[in-house]
């Protein structure tokens, strides 16, 4: 066996190690089923069990894979709808930093309740975004984390497929339950057709972007945002009080010299800056580009906070 057999090997065995120790820390996440029931996951330990040992055949797939996914009270004041694309580098941040301080202090202690809607933009992202809903309801939390995490280990690969599926076996299913899931037509065209709905419903051009609903009224909010803006829009939308704001710096007297300098340009926020999103998904052929190379694969302190749709 030369060396380059022996790497390859030894990459291979590191994600699944990999794999394995994520799904096992996920086993305490609280998630709730498609028919709005909350499930509670067991110990870690327990979930490393069932991961291994259960084998999702194309019998067991979940019933009513197009229901809601959602976290977190039902009868919560606040509800706050999140629209997000698997290949979304800005999704993928906003999960890996400001989602973790949203769930803590809002969803977990029933503040708010949250659903995730797949928003996808590209062939990649609306394959993760079925095998992710082929998954049993109470484990789609975890795996939807994972292919984030992973992100960029697996969506912008020509052969993104066979990662797909090596990250779905990590989390128990099965090739034929895998093929099964991606050869169903009913789920893909739900899925299409439903982001397409909720984009003219709600006026949505980019990723991630997250309609608040409460008793006080109605905001959307898009970008990688961090909490402070969800503070504040969750406030809103339950008392209808706005943050308050801070008081302007007192005036100074200029000096001649200043009176004649022109004032510096500001610097854009980034959450300000949007992008071209990878080639959306079209109504006539949602995957005619099975392999659609993405447009930019910087690090997403880099990119911009949104991924915009193309009209």
């Amino acid at each position: 066996m030369n060396m380059k057999k022996i790497l390859l090997l030894a990459v291979v065995a590191a994600v699944i190690v990999a794999g394995g120790a994520f799904f096992a820390l996920k086993g305490n996440e609280t998630n709730v089923a498609a028919d709005g029931a909350v499930v509670e996951q067991t110990t870690a330990s327990t979930e490393t069990t069932t991961s291994s040992n259960v084998n999702y055949d194309s019998a067991s797939l979940p019933t009513e894979p197009l229901g809601v996914r959602t976290l977190g009270n039902p009868d919560a004041p606040v509800k706050i709808e999140e629209f997000a694309s698997l290949t979304c580098g800005h999704c993928a941040h906003f999960h890996g930093t400001t989602f973790q301080e949203l769930k803590t202090k809002y969803i977990d202690t029933g503040k708010v309740f949250f659903t995730f809607t797949d928003f996808p933009l590209n062939a990649p992202a609306l394959d993760a975004s079925m095998v992710a809903r082929c998954m049993a309801p109470e484990r789609y939390f975890t795996f939807l984390s994972f292919l984030m995490e992973t992100q960029e280990q697996w969506a912008f690969s020509a052969d993104y497929k066979t990662s797909l599926r090596q990250n779905a076996k990590l989390a128990g299913m099965s090739d034929e339950a895998f093929d099964s899931c991606l050869a169903n037509t009913a789920l893909k065209d739900g899925l299409v057709d439903r982001m397409k709905a909720k984009a003219e419903e709600n006026k949505l051009n980019s990723t991630p972007s997250f309609v608040i609903t409460g008793p006080a009224g109605k905001s959307t909010l898009t970008g990688a945002l961090p909490i402070v803006s969800f503070d504040t829009a969750i406030e809103e939308a339950q008392t209808g009080a706005a943050a308050p704001a801070e008081e302007a710096p007192a005036a100074v007297e200029a000096t001649p010299a200043e009176e004649t300098e022109a004032a510096p340009a500001t610097e854009t926020p980034e959450a300000a800056v949007t992008e071209e999103a990878p080639a959306a998904v079209t109504e006539e052929d949602p995957v005619a580009e099975e392999t659609p190379a993405p447009e930019q694969t910087t690090a997403p302190e880099a990119a911009p906070a949104t991924e915009t749709v193309q009209p």
